[in-house]
């Protein structure tokens, strides 16, 4: 699980490292989030909500962004990693 919770209302993700999963669920503890990539955090995400991505995604490609100007977020990311069979089945690394 990764977590953190923001300090300013620039986009920011949650790991600099490639993390692979087959399924990927956000948890919003305070306040409401922006949820996209690098260039754009447009889904909309309310606070004590949670939103699954289900497929194979890389947590590090998933950006945030306050919602509200001034309210920071803190989110988490939970999911279930790929093996490395898994990564090569897919192509990855």
């Amino acid at each position: 699980m990764f977590s953190v919770t923001a300090s300013a209302d620039t986009q920011f993700n949650l790991t600099s490292v490639d993390v692979w999963m087959k399924e990927v669920d956000i948890f919003v503890y305070t306040n409401d989030v922006d949820v996209g990539n690098i260039d754009n955090q447009s889904l909309y995400v309310a606070a004590n909500d949670v939103y699954t991505i289900k497929g194979i995604v890389n947590v590090r490609e998933i950006f945030f962004r306050n919602h509200t100007a001034g309210q920071n977020t803190t989110v988490a990311v939970a999911g279930v990693t790929l093996s490395d069979f898994e990564k090569r089945q897919a192509g990855i690394g």
